[in-house]
C-alpha cells in the first residue's frame, strides 16, 4: 500500500515529511483543543468550496444513482464510446485544480491571525490550510477510484475479461490524473540564487515575495501595519535609551520618517517594508497620543501579479463554463455525449472559480464600498425569487378538445368490448376489466412498468390473448406514470388497431436507455443557476422543459415507421376512441393539498371535481410529454409546475403542481374513486370482473418502520410528514383490495424483488439496472412459479379477448 501511495502521490509523500521537518522547528507545545479550533477556523473560511467537495463523496459513494452514473460510463466504454470518458477526465482535472486554487484563495484573503498567534497555532493554520487544498485537489479522482471499486461486481453482465479491461481503463487515467497533479502541485524544483523551491502550479508556484507575505497569515487584503514602540512604555535607563533611538525618527524630516521601515540600512531583510508597499498615514506616523509609533501601508494588488494572474485564469474558466453550458439547448446532444458525471465536475469547478471572482470583487476591488458583492446577490436572489415566473408550464392558449366522462366511456367501451367477448365465448357471464396502477420512482419504476405491460402483452399474445384490449385503466405517479404513459402511446396510439402494438422490448428498453438525466442535470445546474438571478423566466434554462424535451427524443428513437411522436403531440391529440383505455396522471396542488388529474377522460362526481380536473379549466392544451410531467416534479431535483388561470376560467390565480407521490405514491387511491364511480353509476359493472394489478418498486408497508427515540420535537414533524404519504398510499390500496375482494375479483400484486432492487430511482438507467429489472420479469413470468401472473389472470375462471376473434 505504501509502494502505491509512493508511486501515485509520491511528491506529496516528500512533502510531508518536509512538514514533519518543520514541525520540529516548533518549540511551542501543541494543544489538541487549538490544533482543532484552528482546523475549523480554516474550514470555515474555505466552506462553500469545500461544500461541492464532500457532496460529490455522498454523490459517487453513497447515492446509487450516482455510482450508477459511473458505470454508465464504463458501459460506454465497453460499445466503444470513450467520449464520456475523455470529457470526464477533462472536467474532473479542471474541477480539481479550481478547487485548489479557491481554497487557497479563500484562505489567504481570510486568515490574518499572524500577528496574533503563537508560533504552534500558526504552524497549525498553515497545515489546515495546506491539508484542505490538497484535500480538494486529489477529493474527485479518489471518490471516483473508491466508487468504481465499490461498482465492479455490479457489472456482473459483462464478462470477466471485459470487466477488468474496462474498469482498469477508467481507472487508469484517473490514477494518470493524480499523479500529474501531485507532480504539478508537489514536485519541488531549486530557483535561481537562494529563494526556495518552488513547484510549476500550487502556492509555491508564486514568486518568492508573494508566497512569502501570503504565508505570513496577515489576510493579503487587508492593511500592513508596521508598529514601533514609543519611549513612554518604558521606565529610567529603558527609557532613556529608547528615547535615544527615536530620535532618529522625530528629528527627521517627512520623507525620512515614511521610508524608515522600507530604509535597508535600518531594517533587516526579514522585517523591511517592501518598496511596492503605498503608505496611507504619511505625516501621522508620530502622534502625541498613544504608545506606538505606526505606518499604515496599503498592499497594491500589482504586488500580487501571479495570484491574479491565477485567479484570472479561473474565473475565465469557470464563467466560460457556466455560459456555454446554460446556452446549449437541451435538445442538442452536447450533454449526452458530455455525460452526468462530467457535467457535474465541471458545474463544482464552475462554482469554485466563480466565487473566487466574487472574492476579489469584495475584498480585492473596492474594498470599502458599504454592501458586499455577495451580499447583493443574495438580495438579488430574494427579489427575483418574487418576480420570477417559477416554472411556467408549456401550453397553448386554447381549450382543451371535449372528453368523455369516464362513466360514458366504460359503458361505450364495455358494449364494444362484451360484443366481441361474447362472439369469442358464448354463454359469458363475467367479463374482466383491468385496472393497472403504478408506484412513483422516476425511469426506476417507469422502466418497470412500461417492460411489465410490453412483456405481459406479448406473453398473453403467444398464447392467443389479446390482453390489452381488457386494460380500461392506467393510473400511475411519478415514474409510474411515465412507464403507463409509454405503454399506452405504443399500445393505444391514434389509429393503432394491430393486437401486437406495444409489445416490442427491444424498443421499450431503448426508450429507457436515453440519457434523460444529462440534460436536467446540465439545465438545472447552469442555465436555472443563472436563472436565479433573472427576475424573469428564461425558456432556455428551464430544466422541467429538458425532461420534456428529452423524452420526446427517446420516443422518436423507437418511433415505428409511420407512427407518430405521441410525446410530441397534444395530450389530447384526438378523440378518445372505442379501445382506448382510462389514462389517469397523478398530480399534487401545492396550495390546496389535493390529489389532482391529468386525464383524458371528464372524472363525473369526482370530489372537487372543479378543482382536481385540471385539464376542465386550469390547465389549458399541453402535450403529452408535459402531461406526464405534471406527475413527474420532485423538487428540489424537478421543480413545481406554475399555472396562472386567466379571467374567464372558472378558477382563478396562480397554482403549483408537484409529484403526484406526494400525496399518494401508488395511483391506487384514483383507481378507488374511479371504481366507486363505475359501480355507482354504470349498470354494465355488475358483470364486470375487476382486475387490479399494482406495479410497485417493493412490498414494503411501513408496518416495520423504526420508532423515534431522540429529536422527538424535531422528527416527529419530519417524520409524520414523510410517513403520512405512506399511510395514505397503503391506506389506498387497502380500499381497493377490499372493493376487489367484495367483487370476487382478482388482485395482482407485482413488487420487485429484493435482490433485483439495485436500481436506482434516476433519469438514466445503465445496462445493469435494465439487465435486474430484466431478471426479475424472468421470474414472474416463469412458468414454474406457482403464482406466474399468467396463472393469476385466469383465476376466478376469467376469460380474454383471443386475437382470431378480432373484427
Amino acid at each position: 500500500m505504501k509502494k502505491l501511495l509512493t508511486l501515485l502521490l509520491g511528491p506529496v509523500v516528500e512533502s510531508l515529511g518536509e512538514i514533519k521537518k518543520e514541525k520540529k522547528g516548533i518549540g511551542d507545545e501543541f494543544i489538541f483543543r487549538d490544533v482543532v479550533a484552528d482546523f475549523l477556523r480554516v474550514t470555515r473560511n474555505a466552506g462553500f468550496v469545500l461544500i461541492p467537495a464532500i457532496l460529490s463523496g455522498f454523490i459517487f459513494l453513497a447515492l446509487p444513482q450516482g455510482r450508477d452514473t459511473i458505470l454508465l460510463v464504463v458501459e460506454k466504454m465497453d460499445s466503444g464510446d470513450y467520449w464520456q470518458l475523455l470529457f470526464f477526465i477533462i472536467a474532473m482535472t479542471i474541477w480539481s485544480m479550481s478547487a485548489e486554487f479557491s481554497v487557497r484563495y479563500a484562505t489567504s484573503i481570510a486568515d490574518n491571525s499572524g500577528k496574533s498567534l503563537r508560533d504552534s497555532r500558526v504552524y497549525s493554520r498553515k497545515l489546515a490550510q495546506r491539508f484542505l487544498a490538497a484535500f480538494c485537489l486529489f477529493a474527485p479522482g479518489l471518490f471516483i477510484l473508491i466508487s468504481l471499486i465499490s461498482i465492479f461486481n455490479n457489472a456482473d453482465y459483462m464478462s470477466k475479461g471485459t470487466k477488468i479491461l474496462n474498469f482498469l481503463t477508467f481507472g487508469l487515467f484517473v490514477l494518470s490524473v493524480l499523479r500529474l497533479l501531485s507532480e504539478l502541485y508537489f514536485r519541488r524544483f531549486k530557483r535561481t540564487g537562494n529563494a526556495p523551491a518552488a513547484t510549476i502550479l500550487g502556492a509555491r508556484s508564486l514568486p518568492v515575495q508573494e508566497y512569502q507575505w501570503i504565508n505570513r497569515l496577515y489576510g493579503i487584503y487587508n492593511e500592513y501595519v508596521f508598529d514601533f514602540p514609543k519611549p513612554t512604555n518604558f521606565k529610567g535607563i529603558y527609557k532613556r535609551a529608547l528615547a535615544t533611538f527615536t530620535r532618529y525618527i522625530t528629528s527627521a524630516d517627512l520623507d525620512n520618517q515614511n521610508k524608515f521601515p522600507k530604509n535597508p540600512d535600518v531594517m533587516s531583510s526579514l522585517r523591511i517594508v517592501d518598496e511596492n508597499f503605498e503608505l496611507i498615514n504619511s505625516g501621522n506616523i508620530y502622534t502625541r497620543r498613544g504608545d506606538r509609533f505606526k505606518w499604515r501601508y496599503k498592499i497594491p494588488n500589482r504586488f500580487f501579479k501571479k495570484l491574479h494572474f491565477q485567479l484570472r485564469i479561473t474565473v475565465f474558466t469557470a464563467l466560460t463554463i457556466l455560459l456555454f453550458f446554460s446556452l446549449v439547448p437541451a435538445s442538442s446532444n452536447i450533454f449526452s455525449v458530455i455525460g452526468a458525471p462530467a457535467l457535474l465536475a465541471f458545474a463544482f469547478a464552475s462554482y469554485s472559480g466563480i466565487y473566487s471572482g466574487l472574492l476579489y470583487l469584495d475584498y480585492g476591488w473596492k474594498s470599502n464600498r458599504i454592501v458586499s458583492i455577495r451580499f447583493a446577490l443574495v438580495i438579488l436572489l430574494a427579489a427575483c425569487s418574487y418576480y420570477n415566473q417559477d416554472h411556467p408550464v408549456k401550453m397553448a392558449d386554447m381549450p382543451n378538445p371535449l372528453r368523455p366522462t369516464a362513466v360514458s366511456q366504460f359503458n361505450t367501451w364495455f358494449r364494444q368490448y362484451k360484443s366481441e367477448m361474447d362472439k369469442a365465448h358464448h354463454g359469458i357471464e363475467k367479463y374482466p376489466v383491468v385496472f393497472i396502477c403504478a408506484e412513483g420512482g422516476a425511469f426506476r419504476t417507469g422502466a418497470f412498468t412500461s417492460l411489465y405491460l410490453t412483456r405481459l402483452q406479448k406473453e398473453m399474445q403467444q398464447k392467443g390473448y389479446n390482453f390489452k384490449r381488457s386494460i380500461f385503466s392506467l393510473s400511475g405517479v411519478s415514474g409510474g406514470a411515465l412507464g403507463l404513459s409509454y405503454y399506452n402511446a405504443k399500445a393505444f396510439g391514434a389509429g393503432i388497431k394491430d393486437p401486437s402494438a406495444g409489445s416490442d422490448m427491444i424498443k421499450a428498453i431503448s426508450f429507457y436507455k436515453y440519457d434523460s438525466l444529462s440534460p436536467i442535470i446540465g439545465k438545472m445546474l447552469f442555465g436555472e443557476f443563472l436563472n436565479l438571478f433573472f427576475p424573469v423566466h428564461i425558456p432556455l434554462f428551464d430544466r422541467a422543459a429538458a425532461l420534456e424535451d428529452s423524452w420526446q427524443q427517446a420516443y422518436e428513437c423507437v418511433r415505428a415507421e409511420g407512427e407518430a411522436n405521441r410525446f410530441a403531440q397534444d395530450f389530447i391529440s384526438t378523440k378518445t376512441e372505442l379501445d382506448q383505455p382510462v389514462l389517469i396522471i397523478n398530480t399534487a396542488e401545492v396550495e390546496s393539498g389535493y390529489q389532482c388529474w391529468i386525464s383524458n377522460v371528464q372524472p363525473d362526481s369526482l370530489a372537487y371535481r372543479s378543482k382536481r380536473d385540471l385539464l376542465a379549466g386550469k390547465v389549458r392544451r399541453i402535450s403529452y410529454s408535459t402531461g406526464v410531467n405534471f406527475s413527474t416534479r420532485f423538487p428540489l431535483f424537478s421543480p413545481a409546475a406554475k399555472i396562472d388561470t386567466i379571467a374567464k376560467d372558472t378558477i382563478r390565480g396562480r397554482f403549483h403542481y408537484i409529484d403526484g407521490g406526494y400525496v399518494e405514491n401508488t395511483g391506487a387511491g384514483s383507481t378507488a374513486e374511479l371504481l366507486e364511480l363505475l359501480k355507482k353509476r354504470s349498470p354494465f359493472f355488475r358483470s364486470v370482473i375487476p382486475v387490479v394489478i399494482y406495479l410497485r418498486f417493493s412490498n414494503n408497508d411501513n408496518t416495520g418502520a423504526k420508532n423515534i427515540r431522540s429529536a422527538n420535537e424535531l422528527f416527529e414533524i419530519i417524520c409524520g410528514i414523510y410517513n403520512t404519504r405512506i399511510g395514505r398510499s397503503f391506506t389506498s390500496m387497502a380500499q381497493v383490495n377490499q372493493f376487489v375482494k367484495e367483487h370476487n375479483g382478482i388482485l395482482i400484486d407485482q413488487p420487485l424483488d429484493e435482490e433485483d432492487r439495485d436500481v436506482p430511482m434516476n433519469w438514466m438507467l445503465s445496462d445493469q439496472s435494465i439487465k435486474n429489472l430484466l431478471r426479475d420479469l424472468d421470474k414472474k413470468f416463469s412458468p414454474d412459479s406457482p403464482k406466474t401472473v399468467k396463472k393469476r389472470l385466469f383465476e376466478r375462471d376469467a376469460k380474454y379477448l383471443p386475437i382470431n376473434s378480432q373484427n
